[in-house]
């Protein structure tokens, strides 16, 4: 189960990705059942920041890993399509693996679509 302050940090984080008028409820789901679960406060600023810089990137091509030596926890983010969805701005699908020392992380996709304020809503998970 996640640490208090960290499951904090991750909410407000997410929350700055999706839409102010969105809620936070998906961007929190990808969390739940996953490596995410174990990280220390470090671990959650290294994956964050790693998920803005994929969507918030005018290309991503190449897969973007980040890794706390410290900790154990790593993982790689992969922009894999840019689906063209009914009433959405620019989507991007992605794919993340994650691990922590605890555990190994299968791969999982999400989709997000920039918002007219410019943030990011998740659109779905797969």
């Amino acid at each position: 189960m996640f640490k208090r302050p960290m499951y904090g940090a991750a909410i407000a984080v997410l929350v700055t990705l999706a839409s102010p008028m969105a809620s936070a409820a998906g961007w929190v789901a990808i969390l739940k059942n996953s490596p995410v679960e174990d990280f220390n406060d470090e671990d959650l600023r290294l994956y964050l920041d790693a998920v803005k810089q994929v969507l918030y990137a005018p290309a991503s091509p190449q897969p973007l890993e980040w890794q706390n030596t410290a900790s154990g926890a790593s993982g790689t983010l992969l922009v894999v399509g840019h689906p063209q969805l009914k009433n959405q701005g620019e989507c991007r699908q992605v794919r993340i693996t994650v691990h922590s020392r605890k555990r190994q992380g299968g791969p999982s996709l999400f989709t997000a679509c920039r918002q007219a304020d410019a943030g990011w809503m998740l659109i779905g998970t797969n």
